[in-house]
């Protein structure tokens, strides 16, 4: 029998929402999982970054301190005023070389900490998208009848949307700031 305008066709209604259901499916899975999959991928990773980033500066400083004993004369040489007033800078980018990888070392623990938190945070968006499709799908399905029901569940499901999009960005930028202190306690340039 025809759809007529005393009875809807929610076909159409149950597949979009089906539709709009799939992808929560495999987000679910991969959050329930991130967690462990950002613990296993970059646990070792780190230990050995942070135990790099620790090597490093030890260099530096002592780098820097062969350099400030040449600029000031070193032990036993007799006191040169030429040699006192020489150029700083060699010294000064030691010394922020150095302070940068120490700051990278002593952030490295937290970014692991920050980033193994968006598995639980991701899995919290998807629980909050499948609210939101609930609650529309009860409206435009025509289970429940208040316009501001469907309208709330639209609201609920698409806020849930942004917030995934803000997870995944914050997901890459953790990704890319481990990775940038890997590089550097491989000795790559600060």
């Amino acid at each position: 029998m025809p759809a007529t305008a005393a009875q809807p066709d929610h076909l159409g209604t149950l597949g979009l929402a089906v539709a709009c259901l799939l992808p929560a499916l495999p987000a679910g899975w991969k959050a329930a999982g991130l967690r462990g999959d950002i613990f296993q991928k970059w646990a070792e990773r780190v230990d050995v970054a942070h135990a790099g980033l620790t090597e490093r500066a030890k260099d530096e400083l002592l780098n820097l301190q062969a350099e400030i004993a040449n600029a000031l004369g070193g032990p036993g040489r007799s006191f040169s005023p030429a040699e006192v007033i020489a150029d700083p800078v060699p010294l000064v980018d030691g010394a922020k070389r150095c302070a940068d990888i120490l700051r990278a070392r002593d952030k490295l623990h937290a970014r692991f900490r920050r980033h193994r938190r968006l598995g639980r945070l991701l899995l919290g968006v998807v629980a909050v998208y499948v609210l939101g499709w609930i609650v529309a799908t009860l409206h435009y399905s025509d289970v429940v009848y208040p316009t501001w029901v469907g309208i709330t569940g639209i609201a609920v499901a698409g806020s849930a949307v942004f917030a995934g999009v803000l997870v995944f960005i914050v997901y890459a930028t953790c990704e890319s700031q481990l990775a940038r202190a890997e590089e550097l306690s491989a000795g790559e340039s600060a």
